[in-house]
This record gives structure tokens, sequence and C-alpha cells, in this order.
């Protein structure tokens, strides 16, 4: 919308007029239905009657100038991401997850394609070897599975007697039951 409807009112969406909230006297919307109206000769209104508020409307609906990044900016984006931000821990760790889920071999880190699309996708990112995969991040993924599956592994369960069990299974795999 326009920011000259700051300064005018609308009896209806229909109307073909305006109404000048400063001066109140109604200016055409020019056209004859709603399909043709405009808000020119509202500008002009503005332009010739109030040159306070057509300052303000122009002041509103100025374009912001495009300038041409400064050498220290564009070498600022060519600097590689620090290995321990979040934004490089994160994609590293949705890297190990593609892996995991996906049942990729650990090679698809080394190869052309894929590097390419990180590269496309982040080019201040540095992709990890495939050994930290493997020594690293993998693991990581496994532990936290593996602390999930533990605490989902509690049990509870009543004897056809009633008598109400609680089971949990530790990372030891040892099995403890206790009976109410």
């Amino acid at each position: 919308m326009s920011a000259v409807w700051n300064h005018f009112k609308l009896e209806t969406e229909c109307c073909p007029t305006a109404t000048c909230n400063v001066c109140k006297p109604s200016v055409s919307r020019g056209g004859k239905d709603r399909a043709a109206f405009n808000t020119t000769n509202l500008i002009r209104h503005l332009k010739n009657k109030h040159p306070a508020q057509y300052s303000e409307f122009t002041a509103a609906t100025q374009i912001k100038t495009w300038s041409q990044p400064t050498l220290e900016a564009m070498l600022k984006n060519k600097e590689k991401l620090p290995k321990d931000s979040d934004k490089a821990k994160n994609i590293t760790a949705k890297i190990a997850e593609f892996i995991a889920l996906d049942d990729q071999p650990l090679s698809v880190v080394s190869n052309v394609g894929f590097r390419r699309l990180m590269e496309h996708l982040e080019p201040r990112y540095e992709l990890p070897s495939r050994s930290y995969f493997t020594d690293t991040a993998l693991p990581s993924i496994h532990n936290k599975l593996r602390v999930s599956l533990v605490i989902k592994g509690v049990c509870f369960w009543v004897y056809h007697r009633h008598m109400e069990f609680v089971c949990l299974s530790n990372v030891t795999d040892q099995l403890h039951c206790t009976m109410d």
C-alpha cells in the first residue's frame, strides 16, 4: 500500500475520490472503476498543496540505493567459518546425521559431487575429513542415541495376579526389576 494513504481517507473502496486529511477536499483517484484507480492525483495534490506532507511521503517512499561492497566486506565473506562456530557445528552434525540415517558410506564426504554441493551451499564451511566423521561425529550421534534408548528402556507391566513390575535396563545391559 502506498505511503500516500497516510494523508488521505476513503469513504469506501469503490469510491472514485479520496478525502485529503489536511484540507478536506475530495481528490479524484483517476479512472471510472476500481481497476483503473491510482494514486497519481493524490500525490500531485500533496505536491502542489501540502509541501511538508509531500516531503514526508517522498521520504517514506525513497528506494534504498545499492552500493558496491567494500573490499573488507568481500574479504570477510571469503574467510572460512571457525570450526567451533555454531553454524559449522550444526552443518557437521547434519552431515553426520545424513550419513547415519541414510546409510551412506563414509566416503561420501570425499566425493567430488558432495564437496561441490557443500561449497555451493556454504562456501565458508570447511568440510571435516572422513576420519573426523569416523572418530568424532558419528560416535557422538551413537552415544546420544544410546542414552535415549536407555531412557526409553524403562518398562512397566502388571503380572496377571495384579503385581506391578518396573524394569530398567542401563548402558551396561544389566536389567534391574522391582516389584510393588
